[in-house]
């Protein structure tokens, strides 16, 4: 049998085409003219890049070795408009010596189309996860105002006289409210997760105090339903674990109060050990136990197991797989063969190192009573908050006035002759966001060399941007709504007393250096001028350390140390002096100086209006200012 080449290279199942040096088609084959929808006579002779995407011409017009083979993807500019294909060409080899190639042609216009779906369907879901978000953290603050309000009131009646029976009520009404709050925090937790927006804090914790304080939370509620608590603490288990002991916290309360909700009227064990450098938490409930279809379903949000008459929401195990796997580990559901069911959950133990700075919320009940009563403004628009806020305030010492609006703020911060201590800013008021209020008065205070007033966010909205949001603009810290009268006192005092307590610790100001600076007088004024002006120039300074691209830390702070030093200020020389040497976290280092400067600007104050005091009282008399 004779075969014609030609016959046989035009019959290829594939599309093809033979160009020259200058890029002209020399040759193509039936399947060729078949996707450009034309013939062969009337592609021999044109520019191959006059097939091709105009936008694509660049990359295939790349000068490449004669040896080379290549490879690209383009649209076809034929009559379809959705005709993609990859190239593939090669060097043929010639008699003549001229230069030729093949270009071998696949229509991938599927894969194109069904790319682009898929991109289109995730940039779909990303979008749906964004208002998704939104719409929690709308809810959430909607939520919080009122739960703000109900919370403080209820705390504030059940500090007053009350007879038996209206204790009760308080202590139910006190039980609903911390199940809403819960509940409001499960929501805003799972989609702090989802966002990846979950920040870990690893610090040294007490396990078994940490442990003991969530079974304490559930005993009473245990005993109420017969349920009886065990708790085994391995003797291996160290006194001190480094980890992130919030969301441990959040991990063992959540199992807790899933196993004494269904093992009701039986018991609840929970273990501990540590192993090969990780804890092992175990919480097991003698209840009816999972059904093996939903043992793995159990950790989707809002799945129950059939037949549970339990409430909740549905959150309680997907937030603590969600935590786990964020801290590096896991957590799996084990069907005990004595019945029940039994959560076993493996952290890795974090190694130590400097938390990441952020805006986060005042832990703890303890109400802090070291400060002397502050001047605070209240800048809130909600009526019913604003009652609240001010009545907390003066119930912890405090002097508050209260503005709605954030032009109000304005204008009381503004007005030289009134003065605040502390400013606690919603986020959300009527004109102005509190960001844009905080914003402007600290470039007021920058413009006018004032001292830096500490600004606290008050908001209902707890979401991780709202908290970015908050730090970027100049304020100090966050307190998310609701917030009890024990964690409003503790910020008070934290941005508004000393952090040096009269056992040990430098003195704010060495009075009698002042004094011996003063060349043995008995006025200080002239010198305390001088300390007022180096302040502000270091507060300048401060604000440049923050800027996207900050001068040399060493360099700009040098002078400012031994200046510090020469004037008394040994609490601030030594802020200055971690900060040169690069210890801690600069952002928290930053903070504490400001806060050394104020504290100094109070202590000039007093001994500028009142006079020195004996130089043997000065140390004493310094620490009480800082402590004031």
């Amino acid at each position: 049998m004779e075969l014609n080449a030609r016959d046989l290279v035009g019959a290829a199942p594939v599309p093809w085409c033979l160009v020259d040096g200058e890029g002209r088609v020399v040759r193509v084959n039936d399947r060729m003219a078949e996707l450009c929808e034309s013939s062969p006579a009337k592609l021999e002779g044109r520019e191959f890049l006059d097939l091709v995407d105009p936008t694509d011409r660049a990359r295939i017009l790349v000068p490449r070795p004669e040896s080379t083979v290549w490879m690209a993807s383009t649209r076809l500019m034929t009559g379809r408009p959705d005709l993609h294909v990859t190239v593939t060409g090669a060097p043929v080899p010639t008699s003549d010596g001229s230069r030729m190639s093949i270009l071998v042609l696949s229509d991938i216009s599927e894969l194109v189309r069904a790319t682009a779906e898929v991109d289109e369907l995730r940039r779909a879901a990303l979008d749906l996860a964004d208002q998704r978000i939104a719409m929690v953290a709308t809810v959430a603050h909607e939520l919080r105002s009122p739960l703000h309000a109900i919370n403080g009131w209820t705390e504030m009646l059940a500090a007053s006289a009350l007879d038996p029976e209206q204790r009760d009520l308080i202590v139910s009404l006190e039980t609903a409210v911390g199940r809403l709050r819960r509940t409001v925090d499960e929501f805003l937790e799972i989609s702090r997760l989802d966002a990846g927006e979950v920040v870990l804090r690893p610090t040294d914790v007490d396990v078994r105090s940490l442990v003991g304080r969530v079974m304490e939370q559930h005993r009473q509620r245990a005993e109420d339903t017969g349920t009886d608590l065990q708790v085994v603490i391995a003797p291996a288990v160290p006194a001190i674990l480094h980890i992130d002991g919030y969301r441990l916290d959040q991990i063992l309360t959540n199992l807790v109060a899933n196993a004494v909700t269904h093992g009701a009227g039986e018991s609840v064990r929970v273990d501990v050990d540590t192993i090969d450098g990780t804890l092992r938490l175990a919480v097991q409930d003698r209840g009816p136990g999972v059904p093996e279809a939903y043992r793995e379903r159990i950790f989707d949000a809002f799945v129950r197991a059939p037949g549970s008459e339990a409430g909740g929401t549905g959150l309680g195990l997907p937030l603590v797989r969600s935590l786990t796997r964020r801290l590096g580990g896991d957590v799996r559901l084990e069907a005990p063969s004595d019945g029940g069911t039994r959560f076993a959950v493996t952290l890795p133990l974090l190694g130590a190192g400097d938390p990441p700075r952020t805006l986060s919320p005042v832990e703890g009940d303890a109400v802090a009573t070291t400060a002397a009563s502050a001047r605070v403004l209240v800048v809130e628009d909600n009526e019913m908050i604003q009652l609240l806020s001010a009545q907390q305030l003066r119930s912890l010492g405090h002097a508050p006035t209260v503005v709605g609006t954030g032009a109000e703020a304005l204008e009381f911060l503004l007005d030289a002759t009134r003065v605040v201590d502390l400013v606690l800013m919603d986020w959300q008021l009527p004109d102005l966001r509190g960001t844009e209020v905080c914003r402007r008065f600290r470039e007021v205070e920058r413009r006018q060399k004032r001292g830096r007033t500490p600004v606290i966010a008050l908001t209902a909205n707890a979401m991780p941007d709202t908290r970015a949001a908050c730090l970027a603009a100049g304020m100090d810290d966050f307190l998310p709504k609701p917030v009890s009268a024990a964690a409003l006192g503790t910020m008070v005092v934290r941005w508004t007393a000393g952090n040096t307590d009269g056992a040990g610790g430098p003195p704010v100001i060495d009075a009698a250096r002042l004094l011996a600076l003063g060349a043995g007088g008995t006025t200080v004024t002239p010198i305390a001028q001088a300390v007022r002006h180096h302040l502000t120039h270091l507060e300048d300074d401060l604000d440049r350390l923050a800027e996207d691209d900050p001068p040399p830390v060493r360099r700009l702070l040098h002078g400012h140390r031994v200046s510090c030093e020469v004037m008394g200020l040994a609490q601030l020389a030594g802020t200055l002096r971690e900060m040169m040497h690069g210890g801690g976290h600069q952002d928290d280092l930053r903070s504490r100086a400001r806060e050394d400067i104020q504290r100094i600007r109070r202590r000039i104050n007093t001994i500028t209006e009142h006079g020195p005091p004996a130089t043997a009282d000065l140390t004493a008399v310094d620490r009480e200012a800082a402590e004031r």
